[in-house]
C-alpha cells in the first residue's frame, strides 16, 4: 500500500549580511561582471544557487542519520533530483523552487534595488604586485536587501520525517551564496517565514527540533 504524499509549502526570506554575487555572465562599459537581474531589469537569486548550497548540506546531514537499512535513492536525491548521469538523464526532485526577488513596495512595484561596484585585483606570484591586465570591476547587490521564494512540492510517503527534518536543517545551515566568498561576498541568513503542510501552518522551528531529538534518541537506542 502505497502511503499518502504530503503536501509541503515553504516560504522564505534570504536576509544579506554582505555583499552578494551572482554574476549573469553579461559585462558592460563600467563593470567586468554584472549581477544577475530578471527581465524586468529585477535583481534576483537564482533557484539554482539556492539549491546547490542545499545539496551540499542535506548531502552532509544525511551522512549524519542512523542507518537501519541502505536507501537505493538519497533524501537529497528525492528532495532535488539526481545529477545527470553517463548518459545525460537525470531524474526530478519531488521539490519546486522559485527565483528570489526583493519585495514590493505599496505601490505593487519593486524599488531600486543598491548595488555597489567594486574592485577585484589578481596578484602577480612573480612581483607580488597587481598582475598586468588583472583589474577587474564587478557588480554586488548591496548588504541589507532581502530576498524572498518559495518551495513548494509534495514530501514522499514513508520518509516524510526524514525529508522534512533534512531540509529544515540544510535550510538553517546554509549562509553562503554566490561569488566572492574568499572576500568576504555572499553571507546571508534564511528565515523560514511561513510553513504549511497539506494546507495547515506549522512552526518550523518546532518541526526542527523535534526531529533532532528524535534522531538523537534513535542513535542513542
Amino acid at each position: 500500500m502505497t502511503e499518502p504524499r504530503m503536501n509541503l509549502q515553504l516560504n522564505l526570506a534570504i536576509h544579506l549580511d554582505s555583499g552578494l554575487m551572482i554574476a549573469s555572465g553579461v559585462s558592460g562599459r563600467a563593470v567586468h561582471k554584472a549581477v544577475t537581474r530578471d527581465g524586468m531589469g529585477r535583481l534576483v537569486v537564482p533557484a539554482s544557487s539556492l539549491k546547490g548550497r542545499l545539496r551540499y548540506h542535506l548531502g552532509r546531514l544525511e551522512a549524519l542519520l542512523p542507518r537501519t537499512a541502505p536507501r537505493a535513492v538519497s533524501v537529497e536525491e528525492t528532495l532535488l533530483g539526481s545529477r545527470a548521469s553517463d548518459n545525460g538523464v537525470g531524474v526530478p526532485g519531488c521539490l519546486y523552487f522559485d527565483d528570489a526577488h526583493t519585495a514590493r513596495d505599496a505601490s505593487g512595484t519593486h524599488p531600486r534595488e543598491p548595488v555597489e561596484v567594486r574592485a577585484g585585483i589578481q596578484l602577480s606570484r612573480r612581483t607580488g604586485s597587481v598582475a598586468k591586465g588583472h583589474l577587474h570591476f564587478f557588480e554586488a547587490a548591496s548588504p541589507g536587501l532581502v530576498f524572498y521564494t518559495a518551495i513548494e512540492g509534495d514530501l514522499p510517503g514513508g520518509r516524510q520525517g526524514d525529508a522534512l527534518g533534512l531540509l529544515l536543517g540544510a535550510l538553517d545551515r546554509v549562509d553562503k551564496l554566490g561569488g566572492g566568498k574568499s572576500r568576504g561576498l555572499g553571507s546571508v541568513r534564511l528565515r523560514v517565514t511561513s510553513l504549511k503542510l497539506n494546507g495547515r501552518l506549522e512552526d518550523a522551528a518546532r518541526l526542527r527540533t523535534d526531529y533532532v531529538r528524535m534522531c538523537i534518541k534513535e542513535a542513542g537506542a
